[in-house]
């Protein structure tokens, strides 16, 4: 009976991605060749986080130097970084 009403509290987003109505991610979905929904719960719902950090940096524009810009710092991802992260 619980898994049904945790089932109505949820919201299937864009990507896979499935939030409570506090807006934590309680896990993902993936549609089969049925076309049905099969939904994976974590066991505690996560914290959506930015996966960039913010610093403040000089940049050069039109040749001339811009200090203290801030600046979206991405995470460095390669080929390199994933080799057999994901293989089960």
């Amino acid at each position: 009976m619980e898994e049904l009403n945790e089932e109505q509290d949820l919201v299937f987003r864009d990507k896979g991605v499935v939030e409570n109505q506090k807006g934590l991610i309680a896990g993902f979905w993936i549609r089969d060749r049925k076309g049905k929904k099969e939904i994976h719960l974590f066991a505690k719902p996560i914290k959506r986080t930015r996966f960039y950090r913010i610093e403040h940096k000089t940049i050069m524009v039109d040749g001339h130097p811009v200090h203290d810009v801030p600046v979206k710092v991405y995470p460095l991802v390669n080929s390199l970084t994933h080799w057999g992260k994901y293989k089960s």
